[in-house]
């Protein structure tokens, strides 16, 4: 507002003894404002006071009037306020300050203007106003702090400018880059060209910021590009509230490991389930090789070496043979293939393959052994690593149809949290590494989830049968181990295969005895089978034998047999899965009469004996399908023990 001039300055304060006019007027304007307004003279004196300058001094006026601030104010030490107004009276121009009157708690804002006699000086409290711009410095500096320590990547993105303005420090470590570069960078400077669904970035960034900017929350997956190369991150993509322009904010959560982790579970879930009908197939298969091979082994002991037909019936033998075989890589994909583990060194084992090896693969590929020594031992069947290793080397000849190079290593390796992390929760633990690495052809991205599945193969129809990598596969699992692949287009395959050290303190391990020299007798068996044709099949086969056979299609017709029966029963033959009531169920009810019961059990796959069938010394395990050799081989050895 404009200041008195000196006439109207002595209008108001008058001289000498009369001092009317507004300063003493209740109707004084100046008296209405909140604003404070005094009137200094030269020696900084109150010359004039309006009510809101009276009051934060709570004295009368008179008790004002010709004293200085700081006379009133003795505690409050020299201020700008102070300052401004001694340089203003000595002829300066006119200045604004701010102060903090201590005694009275309070922030002052004034103007100072040169004036005839001295000063003028308008003045207002700007304590609540300081206390609100403190509390959002405040409020601030927290949601500053709270951007920079969150745990995710975030940026803020102006699409006026169409780059980015603001950043947090994890986007600067998720990107690998400082925040100087990554401000003014467009959403594709930092994205992948090329999306998961195959789609580029570019034909998608606008219409996601499209969709944001409309104020729709969008959460998304999205391939970043990264200093070490593309990272797949969940974006959580935002519209800042009343921002114009528009302000977007997105979130950005590192999930390439998670999405791995996912990607695994879901592969071996569906790999399970692959296994379990492959053992149902295989264990039914197995009863029908069983009929065929045994029955035409039968057929081949009654014929002459000159009989014409011998031919054909060998051809028979040899494909349900070929056929067995299937079932057994079926059954070891499916982690039920019977199993008798030893102490075994792998490095040693795979070096005793050496010429195995060098036939499978051909003289047009190079083979290097890697083995550490000394290497843990593993319990493992050798039979089990024989099967990987020669799987996996005719994987690799395959993949080299030029020639090329085969590298078998194995080493000793702990695997650590990290790696529990990234690899579907590996256990940590001291393990056997066996790799495999070829120079070939390399497997195709589009190929790599499929190539554990049983039957699938990018091979012609008379190179492989597809169960290859899948009994690899099922070898592994059932031996507590982990598989991982590594392949690039045209650089060739890694497989990495991990098993657990196993504790030699703790292995025990059992001689089997050797095989009787006659394999016939003459004790009276009960057989119990509920398939017709392989009851059929192991009955001919005993009673060759010389064995008496009493029949039962069920354990229920065998304890009524078992009872009614006079004469001494020697052993009994028995499948382990039936209806009603299973082998082991049966053989616990016999017992019960008879404790010292001999059993030979069979089944279509171990699996069953592992989970139902004890381990007597009275009995024995015999997986189909079964030859009339080795059931008599086996039916001896029980009875002679």
């Amino acid at each position: 507002m404009p200041y008195p001039d000196e006439t109207t300055y002595r209008a108001c304060v008058g001289t000498g003894e009369d001092q009317p006019g507004w300063i003493s007027d209740p109707n004084n304007i100046l008296d209405r404002l909140d604003e404070s307004v005094t009137l200094f003279d030269r020696q900084a004196r109150f010359v004039y006071l309006n009510e809101a300058g009276i009051r934060p001094f709570g004295r009368p006026v008179e008790q004002l009037l010709g004293k200085t601030p700081w006379e009133l104010l003795p505690s409050t030490p020299p201020s700008s306020l102070r300052l401004a107004l001694e340089a203003v009276v000595a002829g300066g121009e006119k200045t604004t300050a701010t102060t903090f009157i201590a005694s009275l708690g309070r922030w002052y804002q004034a103007d100072v203007y040169p004036h005839p006699i001295g000063a003028l000086v308008l003045a207002r409290d700007i304590t609540e106003r300081r206390r609100a711009d403190d509390a959002l410095r405040s409020s601030e500096a927290r949601f500053r702090s709270m951007i920079e320590f969150a745990p995710d990547a975030i940026l803020i993105y102006d699409p006026a400018l169409g780059s980015m303005v603001d950043v947090n420090a994890e986007a600067e470590r998720l990107f690998g880059k400082s925040r100087t570069e990554i401000l003014g960078s467009s959403p594709l400077d930092l994205s992948a060209a090329v999306q998961r669904d195959g789609l580029p970035a570019a034909a998608l960034v606008g219409e996601l910021v499209r969709r944001i900017v409309e104020e729709q929350a969008l959460d998304f997956e999205w391939m970043i590009e990264t200093k070490t190369g593309p990272v797949l991150v969940e974006v959580r993509a935002r519209r800042l509230p009343e921002t114009d322009p528009p302000l977007l904010l997105a979130t950005m959560l590192d999930i390439t490991a998670r999405k791995r982790a996912h990607e695994q579970l879901a592969e071996m879930q569906r790999l399970e389930a692959v296994a379990r009908l492959a053992g149902g197939v295989a264990h039914d298969f197995n009863n029908l090789l069983t009929i065929i091979l045994g029955g035409a082994q039968m057929v081949l002991n009654d014929l002459s070496l000159t009989d014409r037909v011998r031919p054909d019936i060998v051809t028979i033998v040899d494909a349900a043979e070929r056929a067995a075989l299937v079932t057994r890589q079926l059954l070891a994909f499916a982690r039920k293939q019977e199993v008798r583990p030893l102490l075994l060194d792998v490095s040693d084992y795979v070096d005793r393959m050496r010429p195995v090896l060098g036939r499978l693969v051909g003289e047009d590929v190079d083979i290097t052994l890697d083995l550490a020594r000394p290497l843990g031992s593993l319990l493992i069947d050798p039979a089990h690593v024989e099967q990987i290793v020669l799987n996996l080397a005719a994987n690799a000849r395959d993949a080299m149809p030029r020639g090329g190079h085969l590298t078998i290593a194995t080493a000793n390796v702990f695997l650590d949290h990290e790696y529990q992390r990234l690899h579907n929760g590996v256990p940590p633990g001291r393990y056997v590494m066996l790799t495999v690495s070829d120079t070939g052809e390399g497997i195709p991205e589009a190929v790599k989830p499929h190539i554990f599945e049983p039957f699938f193969t990018t091979k012609s129809l008379n190179r492989g049968t597809g169960l290859g990598l899948a009994t690899v596969h099922g070898i592994v699992q059932q031996n507590l181990g982990h598989i991982w692949v590594y392949s690039e287009p045209g650089l060739g395959t890694s497989f990495k295969l991990y098993f657990p050290i196993a504790d030699e303190s703790a292995v025990a391990t059992a001689s089997r005895p050797p095989d009787p020299e006659e394999h016939g007798g003459t004790e009276t068996l009960l057989l119990v089978e509920d398939d017709d044709g392989v009851r059929q099949f192991l009955r001919r086969a005993l009673q060759r034998g010389g064995y008496t056979v009493l029949e039962a299609r069920n354990a229920g017709e065998a304890l009524l047999i078992f009872e009614q029966h006079t004469g001494p029963i020697g052993l009994v033959v028995t499948d382990v899965v039936m209806p009603r009531m299973t082998g082991p169920q049966l053989v616990a009810r016999l017992r019960a009469l008879r404790a010292e019961l001999r059993v030979v059990y069979v089944s279509g796959y171990s699996e069953d004996r592992l989970d139902t069938a004890s381990s007597s010394a009275n009995e024995a395990f015999l997986p189909k399908p079964i030859s009339v050799d080795a059931l008599l081989r086996c039916v001896r050895d029980v009875l002679d023990r």
